[in-house]
């Protein structure tokens, strides 16, 4: 009986082209791997003296880096940085010795943050010069007194052995296989490397080669090969063989705690006293900015008890900086929010808040839209079926358009519109028979954008706000139109009553109070009694029933292409919310998530727990009436490892829905009242498992389900596949996501319009010697440039959450906290929902 040890390392699994996926592994002979795989034990045995190695195999830890005496220092250090700059931090690393090291190769990880009165933290891009010198670029996100942290996380000679030992198998898998005759089972090993020196005969082949998936066990010595039953991770054999890997110096050197250095250049003063002049210099390098900066500005400001640097006193910035420390900013900024215990800071909260609030205002609960509309009889016999749109009329109407109108969202000034009417309204006065004709309006022409107005009392509480709504010019000037021509249809057939004083042309207030004061004069000279009942419906005119309108306009004789115009124009109708500066901004704005993002300085920054992407406009999803708006009527099918089963159950738990088989295999929840179904799916072996048996026939390959999808406009896969394969041979990896990649090929060759998202790995802890030897954050960054190499070029969106876990203020661990997998759900959710 051969170890699996021997015939899981003597062979690799090829990456195979797509042409030649059906004769992927169809034998066992040796095929060439990745050349610079093939020579890691050449160049370790080469440059062992010079990395810290003793030509006699032990290692000199007078050479090893330590993170504690690590030298940091600002690159282009200023008296004040700006938002939008980058800070450049070099790290020189040292010995044991405090000497500088002369070749690099050390696993860092950088963070800049800041603690009061703000929590804030950003993650840096560390480059390698291989001399012993880092240089971590960050990118300034948030105003305030900055530090920098630098973490070593393997020193360069610790990356050797973890190099050394990467291509070998450092895991065990045992599978048994049931004799139900005899009533025996037989654990066998297994593995996803096949063993080229073993006979074909004395191997079990549950390879599928189509999709690029591997999977060997040795042969049972009673059973067949289909009496596979149950797999899991040999717990002894695998120590065993990880102890044999390393020698006990190489165990020393791994198992060394992190060292972290805080900068001595700390903290960094970071000032943002002229957003003007910021603005303009985003403009002109082509920085990429989100957030609110005045939130993040006022928030630091009002702490500071100086002068703030580098103003001149009486200058325009010193007199900007008095009235904002005095609260006499401008009148437009929205403050922070508060309502039910839970504070609003962002601009991007703020519009939530609002869109929340506003939509609850202007929406009719369903059981009472659901209600039969009472029957009314006809009042007239004169029907309105049609209106004619005359190039006179339209050019009437915009010849009146206020020149002062907001131009959102079509961004065609009033003024334009006014200046060109004569050759304007031809064209539009077809444009209007037309829409007319097909009872159509414009999706664009539904969209409200909405500014929050201050109403009265506290500011700080969204619901002392009024929705300021701005709409569409032209779709104004149709809409004007058509409202003349039913005042006309229903003053011409006497349709309103007399006492009518409200919204009518002729009528005001003083009529109705001069109507009722001489109603009561008329009753008190007859000597009778008068009883005035005085009505005051709230939201009357935010809470239409559409039903009941559509209703009413029949039977005023309203019919016809006129009345299915109506009612389209009635239906879906969105509503956005502009809060902060996001809208005036110079800055060059982020793009909407979605596939093919361009790389940007930095993934995002965390700001008092929630994180800001700098890569795409993300939204937040704060309540269960926004997760699943989004998510209404979709299929969210996710499909990998244990973090992304995260996600599904966040998603799951937030309206606690019941949950349907079992999630160490397949399981499922449905969300009836949005027609939401949410399906997640543990990928097959290899898995870390070693407390329980796993059923070897209850796994999936994430490619052969990708193969077995209906996809969609409505169908949405999301996919994570690292932390079980950090143990493996990085070419088992490569393997899966080839086979993972042509199917999505396929799929999007039948269902180009699906959605498929690719979740990165992120970082974790390591307390235990395996956590080194099979889950180093070395091998798991690894497995992300992978991924991204692999899916490159492929339609599909990828959501990089490794430095938002880098830089997060929680201690490293595989399974983020729950406010942490919050914000990775909105992140989510904005690219399932951009808009």
């Amino acid at each position: 009986m051969a170890l699996v040890s021997d015939y899981a390392t003597s062979h690799k699994p090829r990456t195979c082209p797509k042409e030649g996926l059906q004769d992927h592994l169809s034998n066992y002979s040796r095929k060439k791997g990745n050349p610079e795989i093939a020579n890691v034990n050449f160049i370790w045995k080469q440059q062992k003296h010079l990395q810290g190695v003793n030509r006699n195999d032990s290692i000199n830890f007078d050479r090893v880096t330590i993170g504690k005496r690590l030298v940091i220092s600002v690159v282009n250090p200023k008296r004040v940085f700006y938002v939008g700059d980058t800070l450049s931090v070099k790290i020189v690393a040292r010995d044991t010795k405090d000497r500088p090291k002369i070749y690099g190769g050390d696993f860092l990880r950088a963070k800049l943050f800041s603690r009061v009165p703000v929590n804030a933290s950003t993650a840096g891009r560390i480059t390698d010069y291989g001399n012993g010198t880092y240089v971590a670029r960050f990118f300034l996100s948030w105003p305030g007194n900055l530090s920098v942290s630098v973490q070593m996380i393997h020193s360069s000679e610790a990356v050797q052995v973890l190099t050394k030992i990467r291509d070998n198998t450092r895991r065990i898998m045992a599978c048994g296989f049931s004799d139900e005759g005899r009533n025996m089972t037989e654990w066998m090993p297994c593995s996803n490397t096949a063993n080229r020196s073993m006979n074909l005969r004395d191997v079990c082949d549950f390879s599928k080669p189509f999709i690029n998936a591997t999977f060997y066990c040795q042969r049972p010595t009673l059973s067949r090969c289909d009496s596979i039953a149950d797999c899991h991770r040999d717990r002894m054999k695998t120590s065993s063989l990880q102890n044999h890997l390393v020698n006990l110096d190489e165990r020393k050197l791994l198992l060394r705690p992190p060292g972290q250095r805080v900068a001595d250049c700390a903290p960094i003063d970071m000032y943002t006293e002229n957003l003007d002049y910021l603005q303009t210099k985003t403009k002109a390098t082509g920085t990429l900015l989100t957030g609110d900066y005045n939130a993040h500005h006022n928030e630091w400001l009002l702490s500071k008890k100086t002068d703030p640097p580098g103003l001149k006193k009486g200058s325009k910035s010193w007199w900007w900086t008095a009235k904002r420390l005095m609260g006499q900013g401008d009148k437009s900024d929205i403050p922070l929010l508060s309502s039910e215990n839970q504070s609003y800071i962002q601009a991007e909260e703020k519009a939530e808040c609002f869109a929340n609030i506003f939509a609850e205002k202007s929406t009719i609960p369903q059981d009472e839209n659901d209600k039969d509309v009472p029957h009314t009889e006809r009042r007239t016999t004169s029907n309105l079926t049609k209106i004619v749109f005359w190039p006179k009329q339209v050019r009437k109407v915009l010849a009146k358009l206020d020149i002062s109108k907001a131009t959102v969202p079509d961004t065609i000034p009033a003024r334009v519109l006014k200046h060109v009417a004569p050759e304007l309204c031809k064209p539009l006065a077809k444009l209007f028979r037309l829409l007319m004709e097909n009872h159509y309006m414009p999706k664009q022409w539904k969209v409200a954008h909405v500014i929050p107005g201050h109403k009265k009392n506290n500011k700080h509480d969204p619901n002392n706000y009024r929705p300021i709504l701005l709409l569409c010019i032209i779709s104004k000037v149709m809409e004007s139109i058509i409202n003349k021509a039913l005042w006309k249809h229903i003053n011409k057939n006497i349709l309103l009553s007399d006492k009518q004083f409200g919204f009518r042309a002729g009528h005001s207030t003083a009529d109705a109070l001069t109507y009722v004061t001489q109603h009561l004069h008329d009753a008190k000279d007859k000597r009778q009694e008068s009883r005035l009942i005085c009505l005051d419906i709230s939201r009357a005119f935010d809470r239409v029933w559409h039903s009941r309108l559509i209703a009413k306009l029949k039977v005023i004789g309203v019919d016809g292409n006129v009345l299915k115009w109506i009612e389209n124009y009635l239906t879906d109708r969105e509503l956005r919310v502009t809060v902060g500066v996001s809208n005036r901004t110079n800055g060059k704005p982020l793009p909407l998530c979605a596939p093919g993002l361009p790389e940007t300085p930095s993934e995002g920054y965390w700001f008092n727990g929630t994180w800001y992407s700098l890569k795409c406009q993300s939204r937040k999803f704060p309540s269960v009436r926004s997760v699943f708006g989004c998510l209404q009527n979709k299929s969210v099918l996710f499909f990998g490892d244990s973090t992304i089963r995260q996600w599904w159950k966040f998603l799951m738990n937030l309206p606690k829905l019941p949950q349907t088989g079992r999630a160490a295999y397949h399981a499922a929840a449905v969300y009836g009242i949005y027609n939401t179904t949410l399906e997640f799916t543990f990928h097959h072996f290899p898995r870390n498992n070693d407390q329980i048996n796993l059923q070897f026939k209850m796994h999936h390959y994430l490619a052969e389900r990708i193969d077995g999808i209906k996809g969609g406009p409505n169908a949405v896969l999301v996919l994570g596949l690292w932390g079980h394969y950090t143990a493996e041979h990085i070419e088992t990896f490569r393997s899966r996501l080839y086979g993972i990649r042509y199917a999505i090929e396929r799929l999007h060759s039948r269902y180009p319009d699906t959605k498929v998202i690719w979740r990165t790995s992120n970082t974790r802890d390591h307390h235990r010697w395996f956590h080194f030897v099979e889950n180093s954050d070395w091998y798991a960054y690894q497995l992300l440039l992978e991924a991204k190499k692999i899916f490159k070029g492929l339609n599909i969106a990828i959501i990089d959450v490794w430095e938002m876990t880098s830089c997060m203020w929680h201690d490293p661990v595989m399974h983020a906290p729950e406010d942490v997998v919050r914000n990775q759900v909105d992140l989510l959710l904005s690219y399932i929902c951009p808009l």
